[in-house]
């Protein structure tokens, strides 16, 4: 292969530009009108790929992966300059023709490891994907496009036709509002975490990512690139229910917010159903402030069928505390690589700490997550009744009463107080009153379908897995019914029409949908 790479050198006062040259593909090299400057591409690979100035995301021109027949593939890549233990964001533009899924990921060379991706589902319109990662002690990165996902293990092409437009990486503090918004994660305050010594329980045993600095690489603030299984720098559990980490900050801090980072997606490893935040002044008496699972239900995350690092945070605890411990429900497997915990406004250390006094905290935690399973299950009954309304043949008056009463419902359900009442065995929603349509509906104890159990908690957090955003073209977005939901499926509402039309020029503001 003959394949050369373009060098960016970018100065210490120069980290907050953007990595990547020629992002847009708007220029082409000075003796191929046809080829975008500053990508390369092996020759054995060219006629695979090309410019094109008549489908653009942002402006007219993309490049484009076309493959008339099947053959030998490869990328097209750049190569940068980056600071090493970095945030950066990558975002790119993608669309397929429904079947072949373009592809763009990022190595962190000097690590000889895949640091980022992101992909298409299937849309064939351009859609937007961002995704977040650290540049590990890598100080180059190579940037990759593959005109379908499958080139990576086949180094086949598929027939087919993809493209490509926008694609760059910003440092995730300097990256443009559109970018950010709701995707990216921005610390409240300064990490008062750093460096600072902790405990755990039971102690980690993970097969390839334990060794003995276990016990330093929480507070490090070194993030791992690569699969969090196969990598020192992370921190892992088996069948640890839950496992428990506690973290001494040195003194009384005012405490903003907490984020803790993990990956999940495959190989049989899932996303944590609890991560319960207590804070302490004496490692005694403890105060339990929020579940990190439930405060990040909103923000945007992974989508659960494909390996990923997700960062679960609160950043409006606003209590203190010396000590924080944090009980993570994640099995069979549990991987972490960084703790950090944020410094609030010091008015927090004359307050009180806030959240429910607790004593025992393993107590604590069984209560909850029994509680966790009552809801979960209440919410499964309901969704079910719900979609039974749908389906029955009723008068639209009445199925339109019956669903705003199941409306009404969840948000009795949302708002129980937290606790599980005495001799407490099980818990199902029941329909109440008479009529054909399920019109009354409450939640009901008493001897239900099966006894609620934790696994009601984990499917619960399956089913509330983080979203993903995803912006696309206002030009777009028409739109269609959605059909059928199936499991694991990525949900889009289609668009009408030739995908692959000239497109006028001019900046488009895009509309951030969420995929789950």
């Amino acid at each position: 292969m003959c394949a050369l790479f373009t060098m960016m050198t970018v100065g210490c006062a120069a980290w907050a530009e953007p990595l990547l040259g020629n992002a847009d593909f708007g220029a082409t090299v000075a003796d191929d009108a046809n080829w975008p400057a500053d990508w390369q591409v092996a020759d054995e690979y060219r006629g695979l790929y090309g410019w094109i100035n008549d489908d653009g995301y942002s402006e007219n021109s993309s490049l484009r992966y076309l493959a008339a027949q099947p053959g030998p593939a490869g990328p097209v890549s750049q190569t940068v300059a980056c600071k090493p233990y970095t945030e950066y964001v990558l975002t790119a533009a993608l669309k397929s023709d429904g079947t072949v899924l373009p592809m763009v990921r990022v190595l962190a060379t000097d690590l000889d490891q895949v640091a980022v991706t992101v992909e298409s589902g299937g849309d064939q319109v351009w859609t937007v994907d961002t995704a977040r990662f650290n540049s590990g002690r890598s100080a180059t990165l190579e940037v990759q496009l593959l005109g379908d996902r499958g080139m990576v293990q086949s180094g086949a092409a598929p027939v087919g036709t993809s493209g490509f437009d926008d694609v760059q990486i910003y440092p995730a503090a300097e990256a443009p509002a559109e970018v950010r918004a709701r995707a990216l994660f921005t610390p409240p305050g300064a990490n008062i975490a750093l460096d600072a010594p902790y405990t755990f329980s039971p102690g980690p045993i993970a097969g390839h990512c334990t060794d003995p600095d276990d016990g330093i690489q929480l507070t490090d603030g070194v993030y791992t690139v690569g699969y969090f299984w196969t990598q020192k720098t992370s921190v892992g559990w088996k069948s640890a229910m839950p496992a428990v980490i506690t973290l001494d900050l040195g003194e009384v801090q005012p405490i903003a917010g907490l984020s803790y980072n993990t990956a999940a997606g495959v190989a049989g490893v899932t996303w944590p159903s609890a991560i319960i935040v207590m804070v302490s002044d004496d490692d005694e008496q403890w105060a339990a402030v929020g579940d990190l699972v439930r405060m990040s239900a909103e923000q945007i995350g992974p989508p659960p069928d494909t390996y990923a690092t997700h960062r679960f945070a609160g950043l409006d605890l606003n209590t203190r505390g010396r000590y924080v411990k944090l009980l993570v429900a994640q099995i069979p497997y549990a991987f972490v690589d960084e703790i950090e915990v944020y410094r609030g406004p010091d008015e927090l250390l004359a307050a009180e700490p806030g959240g429910r006094a607790v004593t025992d905290p393993m107590e604590f935690f069984r209560e909850s997550r029994v509680f966790s399973a009552m809801l979960a299950r209440m919410r499964t009954d309901l969704e079910a009744a719900r979609n039974a309304l749908v389906s029955a043949r009723l008068d639209r008056p009445e199925r339109d009463r019956s669903l705003a009463e199941a409306d009404a419902l969840a948000a009795e359900i949302d708002a129980l107080p937290f606790g599980v009442p005495e001799g407490f065995r099980t818990v199902h929603l029941r329909p109440t009153g008479t009529g054909a349509a399920l019109s009354r509906l409450r939640p009901a104890d008493g001897v239900g379908r099966r006894p609620v159990g934790p696994a009601d908690a984990d499917a619960g957090a399956r089913r509330s897995a983080p979203v993903r955003a995803r912006a696309v073209r206002a030009d777009d977005a028409q739109r269609v019914p959605r059909g059928g939901r199936q499991p694991h499926q990525r949900h889009r509402r289609r668009v009408a029409g030739d995908r692959w039309r000239d497109r006028a020029a001019g900046r488009h503001q895009p509309r951030i949908r969420q995929r789950a």
